[in-house]
């Protein structure tokens, strides 16, 4: 098994608890993390090896994801965190690199972007000094709910300048993968790609535990259209 000790995995959810539920189950049996924070409006099964953060559900997902946006780096105790979404996970474990832990974010590159590509924040790794920062400068920095690409494209500059890194686009890529072209990746974000990723079994097991949100995504029902692996 992987081991990543200066990492903490963080799967924060206030839309898919189910599916979150299973995403953290997955990746636990991929990856030993220095620990594993969990934060959900539901706790996960007590087998779990994890620190579960029990959150409400205002109605509002702005309101719901910035209050814990700010609330991550101060729970966390390791010089990173990789923070994956309900429609994410590993795909290869064995594409790890260390080099990753060299940039303050990564994450896949979008490829409908031509310059500052490097962000989707599904499945992306984060250094707590650039979270600490964000969470000391709120003003300077608020929270959006598109917050990955105000992050990484409208605020990226001004933290490049305080000393930030962004992973090159090549690297990123090797880290993750965006719905596209299927290539090798550590992990993967967005559901269209369960059909690519996952086993039969896997993909099963989520496509029978879907959460209501979940069922009026847009990228739910194009999964379900695409042919099975």
């Amino acid at each position: 098994m992987l081991e990543l000790p200066s990492v903490t995995l963080v799967i924060y959810d206030t839309v898919a608890p189910n599916l979150s539920t299973i995403c953290l189950g997955d990746t636990l049996r991929e990856v030993k993390f220095a620990e594993a924070h969990f934060w959900s409006t539901t706790s996960p099964p007590s087998d779990f090896d994890c620190l579960c953060f029990l959150t409400e559900a205002s109605g509002s997902k702005q309101k719901d994801l910035s209050q814990l946006w700010y609330k991550i780096p101060s729970s966390v105790i390791t010089p990173f965190v990789l923070r994956v979404e309900w429609d994410a996970g590993i795909s290869d474990p064995e594409m790890w690199m260390d080099e990753f832990l060299e940039y303050d974010y990564v994450g896949a590159p979008w490829p409908w972007h031509q310059d500052l590509s490097v962000g989707n924040s599904g499945f992306c790794l984060l250094s707590r000094k650039l979270l600490r920062f964000l969470q000391i400068n709120p003003k300077r920095f608020p929270f959006k709910l598109d917050w990955d690409d105000v992050l990484c494209r409208e605020y990226r500059p001004a933290l490049e300048s305080e000393g930030f890194r962004w992973a090159p686009e090549e690297l990123a890529g090797r880290f993750s993968l965006e719905y596209g072209p299927l290539r090798p990746s550590f992990g993967y974000h967005d559901c269209r790609n369960w059909p690519r990723v996952l086993s039969s079994r896997d993909r099963m097991r989520r496509l029978e535990n879907p959460d209501p949100y979940v069922l009026s995504h847009k990228s739910w029902n194009e999964m379900l259209q695409l042919n099975p692996r």
